[in-house]
C-alpha cells in the first residue's frame, strides 16, 4: 500500500510539473542570454525549485533521526578552532519531525555540512537496512569545513524498490570513546518513478530535471543534481542561487554559502 501510494504522488506531480515546466521555458526564450550554454541553464533552473514534500511512511519502530550533530565544544574541536563553527549537519529536510526523504536510484548520494573543527575531521558513515544489517560502511577524512557528498558506491547493494534504511554520519571525536562521537541520523526510501516521468527524464539535460525531481518530492535525487552542478559549473551563478534556495526552502539557511569540499576515503566495507 504504502509503495502503491508513493507511485501515485510521483504521478500525480509530473503532470503539473512538465505544465510549469514548459511555461518557464517559453518565458525564459524572450530573453535571450550571452551564450547558449548559459540560457539553457538560466531557462531550466527556477529561481525556487519549489519542493514538495511527500508524507514520511507511518513506521513507529524507525528513527525519527537527528539533523544536527550537537555544538558543543569537545574532544572533536582543536585548540584554536573557529568558535563560532555550525554543527555537523545533515542536509535533508527535517519534515513532519521525521529527517526521511525519497530517491529513486539504486545507488543515491548523501549530502551533509562538517564543520571546521581546527584539524582533520574524521567520520564513519553507515547505511543499515530495516534489519539493522550493513549496506555500506566507509570512514571518511575531510580537510576543511563544508558541504561533503558521500555516494553509495555502485559496488554496494543497490537500494530496493519500497524499501526504507537508516543512515549515520558520526564526526569520531575520540577513538577509543566512540561515545563520544556527534552524529546525524536519517532515513532514505528508493521509490520507483512512473513511466511517464522516468521517460521525461531521459530526454532532459540535468539542469533541466531539477524542477521535476523538485516538484516529485525527490529530495535526494534534487540535491545531488544540483550538486553535481554546482561541482561541474563553480562559477555559474544560476546554479548557486537555486542550490541556495533549495536549502533555504527546507530551513538548511545555516549552510547555504558553504564550499563544496571533497572527502578522502579511509575505508570501505561491504
Amino acid at each position: 500500500m504504502l509503495i502503491h501510494s508513493q507511485h501515485l504522488f510521483l504521478s500525480g506531480v509530473l503532470s503539473l510539473s512538465l505544465l510549469g515546466f514548459g511555461q518557464s521555458s517559453v518565458q525564459a526564450s524572450d530573453h535571450p542570454q550571452p551564450s547558449k550554454a548559459q540560457d539553457s541553464i538560466a531557462t531550466a533552473l527556477p529561481q525556487a525549485p519549489l519542493f514538495v514534500p511527500p508524507t514520511p511512511p507511518p513506521n513507529q519502530n524507525a528513527p525519527r533521526g537527528r539533523l544536527r550533530g550537537g555544538a558543543s565544544r569537545d574532544a572533536c574541536w582543536a585548540s584554536g578552532a573557529n568558535a563560532e563553527t555550525l554543527p555537523l549537519q545533515a542536509l535533508i529536510p527535517n519534515h513532519q519531525d521525521s529527517v526521511w526523504g525519497l530517491t529513486a536510484t539504486s545507488h543515491p548520494q548523501f549530502w551533509f555540512y562538517v564543520p571546521d573543527l581546527g584539524q582533520p575531521t574524521k567520520l564513519e558513515f553507515v547505511l543499515q537496512d530495516k534489519t539493522d544489517a550493513y549496506v555500506y560502511r566507509t570512514h571518511i577524512q575531510v580537510a576543511s569545513a563544508g558541504v561533503v557528498r558521500i555516494p553509495l558506491p555502485e559496488s554496494a547493494p543497490p537500494l530496493a524498490v519500497g524499501s526504507d534504511y537508516t543512515w549515520t554520519l558520526a564526526m569520531i571525536c575520540n577513538p577509543q570513546h566512540r561515545s563520544r562521537d556527534r552524529f546525524v541520523q536519517g532515513r532514505i526510501q528508493r521509490v520507483e518513478l512512473p513511466a511517464s516521468l522516468e521517460q521525461s527524464l531521459e530526454t532532459l539535460s540535468a539542469a533541466e530535471q531539477v524542477p521535476l525531481l523538485a516538484a516529485a518530492g525527490l529530495w535526494y535525487d534534487t540535491l545531488t543534481t544540483l550538486g553535481e552542478l554546482r561541482r561541474q559549473q563553480p562559477q555559474d551563478a544560476q546554479v548557486l542561487a537555486t542550490w541556495q534556495q533549495l536549502l533555504q526552502e527546507v530551513g538548511l539557511s545555516p549552510v547555504v554559502t558553504s564550499p563544496l569540499v571533497e572527502i578522502d576515503l579511509l575505508s570501505s566495507v561491504y
